[in-house]
């Protein structure tokens, strides 16, 4: 395992503290080119980041030319790279490329520092406008504006009735919305200077995301000479149209005393109250965020190829436009966000699905990543597509399917929408974007947008995230809907996507055929116009070429249409197959119930009499239960008076044993005065010589020997009868045996045993009773 120096400062700050930690796994490098052959296996850098991570694990290291890379492909790691550590990884890669392309501090291709916190800030109320503030309704105003000015113009290039290059027109629309909304300004679709703007923001747009190889390897560069002077001919006309179009008017009629009307006036006040803001930066932040543009113009694009792919988003989203236009007569506008879930989860959808990467970070000091060391200036990537693909966060990423940004909500309203109110005939529809007669809650209330998915981060996390996320979703949901709501479907045609394709060949090559709906007071609704509107073939790619162009080649628009057709009815075919089966099945089912139902019949009388004959013994049972019962109560209740009875009896004899008590106490005291007495009379019996008396305790001694002599002589006695008495019984066993079964008769004169024994009996009580030498009376009593 390799291992890293990383210097860690005291927390006093005065001590550098060098430390040595274990680099994160990776391949061994070669001279030079380091691990850049291992990536050249692959079709892209991404797929191999997740390929690799397979076999090394979610971080791991690689070496490409002499720069040291971290890749980064699991959530929490990604967390611990840009939230709890973000302030070591705020800064970016020092490609050549991006100094060629920006020549300057672009807003997020620059390092983190006190200027790009403030330039942020004062573009925060702007991007992220709250639902509530005026920025966010003139935002959504402009937005039904320029789609407005996009479907007139649609209209009119499709009345021509030749192919139309769909992307230009798409792309001018997203930089009116941002100069507009930005800058108060807007531009003519012909305006060639504007043309050529868009079409060089677009070239940097993909250039930005691709990789370069002298990136990597600056020695390289003079090999790509012509690229390098490609990129800064964009750049430079670029910043002379925003200096010539937008600031130079701006900078003469600034009111500094004036309230703000838009991002223009914030950035050039704060001209005036910043140390370290300059002309420069003000044209670095105007060129950052009219750029934008073109991002919004590719998702949007990306989207109408996934749903020419499937014409059932299409649908959807047409459905929940057209709720919202029936109601409030009027276009979508960004209110509407809430109320048209399934559009937002498809712009959700087309992000994960297309997975553009994520701009890399660059170490700005030594810190530790998950226990691996890494070092200052060390690339760090932060693989989102394996997020975007991975199997074990998404059921079925390779599906496109919106429906996975979607959830159940849990209160079901029974009523969608508040009452129909008569809307303004004078009102525009174009710019009416105030909260009107919709509910507040979106038109499908059994569906509603995820609120937080972790792994979904297309936008970045941390504080280096992406600022213009709200204008991209906002503006591109205005300009989905409403091209979606206008033309009825998409059909595919020789559609690909893939993303081993590059995703210029695929904006730049894919056709589309448009089937436009007129209201039914213009034409007949049997009567549509099919027009082919096609992208220039012009820079199609090799791979492109030889994929689409044969089917534009060797089909006419009819057969296209005859083979939809086709598809269709044999899609409904087996759907037919499929119902008639279903109903075969019922029919099965239907039969199988009716034959439970005649058994159960047959089996309800014999059910019904044994429940009467258990009801029956029920009853019997319950009513020796209630004897038993009443039964135990009766013995509960004697019981109870036996009780009371005992407990008198104790009470009683507890009363006796304390009076034989006191009894006991006055005689002892009455033994002691006699003893005193017997005393006396001793002392003065030998003074006059005379025989002493015995003291108490002599005489009860003697006493109780005479007793036990007279209980011997008793026992005695006692065992001399009982021999007497067993003689007896002996021979009234005799007589009996003799005189057989007739001795049973009292009729013999033969006196029974039993009368014999108590007439001996008796005789014993009466002999019993004798005087003993004291004068004591002993009645003694047999057992037998």
């Amino acid at each position: 395992m390799r291992k890293v120096k990383i210097i860690k400062v005291s927390s006093k700050g005065s001590e550098r503290i060098v430390k040595e930690y274990k680099q994160a796994p990776g391949p061994v490098p070669w001279p030079i080119v380091g691990n850049l052959a291992l990536l050249a296996r692959f079709e892209g850098p991404f797929e191999a980041f997740t390929e690799l991570s397979k076999e090394l694990g979610d971080i791991y290291s690689l070496t490409i030319g002499s720069i040291r890379c971290l890749v980064v492909s699991n959530l929490d790691l990604i967390k611990e790279v840009l939230n709890q550590n973000g302030k070591f990884f705020g800064g970016r890669p020092d490609f050549l490329r991006y100094h060629k392309l920006f020549g300057g501090d672009p807003l997020a291709l620059c390092n983190w520092s006190p200027l790009q916190q403030k330039r942020r800030n004062l573009a925060r109320s702007h991007c992220s406008p709250r639902d509530s503030s005026s920025h966010f309704q003139r935002m959504s105003d402009i937005g039904c504006l320029e789609i407005t000015e996009l479907m007139l113009k649609l209209k009119n290039e499709i009345s021509k009735g030749h192919e139309l290059d769909i992307k230009p027109l798409l792309q001018r629309t997203c930089a009116n919305m941002f100069t507009h909304y930005m800058c108060s300004v807007r531009f003519d679709y012909e305006d060639k200077d504007f043309q050529k703007t868009v079409e060089y923001f677009d070239e940097i747009f993909w250039e930005i995301n691709q990789g370069r190889v002298y990136d990597f390897f600056p020695a390289l560069a003079p090999f790509f000479r012509k690229n390098i002077t490609t990129m800064t001919k964009w750049s430079a006309f670029i910043r002379n149209f925003i200096l010539k179009r937008i600031m130079h008017d701006r900078n003469r009629n600034i009111d500094m005393e004036e309230d703000e009307k838009d991002f223009t006036d914030v950035i050039l006040k704060s001209l005036s109250e910043g140390e370290n803001v300059t002309n420069d930066t003000i044209l670095y932040m105007l060129e950052d965020f009219i750029g934008g543009h073109s991002a919004v113009g590719n998702l949007v694009l990306i989207a109408l190829g996934h749903v020419a792919k499937n014409p059932l988003i299409g649908e959807r989203i047409k459905e929940e436009a057209d709720k919202i236009s029936t109601i409030a007569n009027r276009k979508v506008n960004l209110y509407d966000m809430d109320k048209m879930p399934y559009t937002m989860a498809t712009i959700s959808e087309v992000l994960r699905y297309s997975s553009s990467p994520i701009v890399p970070h660059v170490a700005t000091e030594d810190a530790i990543i998950s226990g691996y060391g890494v070092t200052k200036g060390t690339v760090v990537f932060i693989n989102n597509f394996k997020l975007n693909t991975s199997s074990q966060l998404w059921t079925n990423p390779d599906i496109f399917d919106p429906e996975r940004f979607l959830e159940q909500t849990s209160e079901i309203k029974s009523q969608k929408f508040l009452s129909k109110t008569k809307s303004n005939p004078r009102a525009n529809p174009d710019m009416e974007t105030v909260k009107d007669n919709l509910d507040n809650e979106n038109l499908d209330t059994n569906m509603r947008l995820k609120a937080n998915i972790p792994h979904f981060i297309p936008f970045s996390i941390g504080k280096r995230t992406c600022i213009g996320q709200n204008l991209l979703r906002g503006f591109a949901f205005i300009l989905l809907a409403n091209i979606l709501q206008q033309y009825r479907r998409l059909l595919s045609i020789a559609f690909w996507l893939s993303t081993a394709l590059p995703l210029t060949c695929f904006l730049r090559s894919t056709k589309y055929l448009l089937e436009i709906s007129y209201p039914r007071s213009l034409r007949s609704a049997l009567r549509v116009i099919i027009v082919v509107v096609a992208l220039t073939g012009s820079s199609m790619c090799p791979n492109c070429r030889e994929f689409l162009l044969p089917y534009f080649e060797e089909k006419s628009k009819e057969e296209l249409l005859l083979d939809d057709i086709k598809s269709k009815v044999k899609v409904c075919e087996a759907e037919i197959e499929g119902l008639c089966k279903d109903l075969n099945a019922i029919k099965n089912d239907c039969k199988q119930l009716e034959e439970d139902y005649d058994f159960f019949d047959n089996e309800m009388p014999p059910l019904q009499d044994d429940t009467l004959e258990c009801s029956s013994a029920l009853e019997d049972k319950v009513k020796q239960l209630q004897a038993k019962t009443d039964s135990l109560f009766k013995s509960h209740k004697i019981i109870a008076e036996e009780n009371k009875i005992l407990s008198e009896t104790l009470d009683y004899v507890s009363a006796e044993m304390q009076r034989q008590s006191v009894q006991y106490e006055q005689l002892s005291i009455e033994n002691k005065n006699l003893q005193n007495v017997i005393n006396q009379l001793n002392d003065m019996k030998l003074e006059t010589g005379m025989k002493i008396v015995p003291s108490v305790n002599d005489l009860n001694n003697s006493r109780q020997d005479n007793i036990k002599q007279t209980i011997n002589k008793t026992k005695r006695f006692k065992k001399q009868f009982d021999k007497q008495i067993d003689a007896t019984d002996f021979a009234d066993n005799r007589r009996k045996s003799e005189a057989g079964d007739e001795c049973k008769n009292s009729k013999m004169g033969i006196v029974p045993p039993n009368d014999s024994k108590k007439l001996i009996q008796q005789k014993s009580k009466n002999m019993a009773k004798m005087r003993n030498g004291n004068g004591m009376i002993l009645n003694i009593r047999f057992d037998k």
